[in-house]
């Protein structure tokens, strides 16, 4: 494999794309945990790329991951129920909120920029 094909198959965006598509075969296959796992990952490339769809989709798909998994299996170890009777959130859930935030942060970082670039055109 060249040098080339190996770094675009290990860049953030790329990986996002194969862990994202892992993690939904491997909740459909019922390893929940390896699937969060997986999706946490999708988590950090699409943080790299800073990216509000990748980020988006990442809280949209770890909605849909815990919703699955509360409604086919409510007494798996990361169901929101057991997560509740342990005092915790459902670390979907969690996934969720971290990129909902991440995603704010990253629209506010680039509205800032827009706002400084227009400052600066009119200035």
């Amino acid at each position: 494999m060249s040098d080339r094909r190996r770094a675009l198959e290990l860049a953030p965006e790329a990986l996002f794309d194969h862990f994202v598509d892992l993690s939904g075969r491997l909740i459909k296959h019922g390893n929940a945990s390896a699937a969060y796992h997986l999706l946490a990952a999708s988590f950090e490339c699409a943080k790299q790329l800073r990216s509000e769809e990748h980020l988006a989709q990442v809280e949209r798909v770890a909605g849909q991951f815990q919703a699955q998994l509360d409604s086919e299996s409510p007494t798996h170890e990361l169901s929101a129920a057991a997560a509740s009777e342990r005092g915790m959130p459902a670390l979907f859930v969690s996934l969720a909120h971290t990129a909902k935030a991440a995603r704010v942060g990253v629209k506010s970082e680039a509205d800032l920029e827009r706002g400084g670039a227009m400052r600066q055109a009119s200035e």
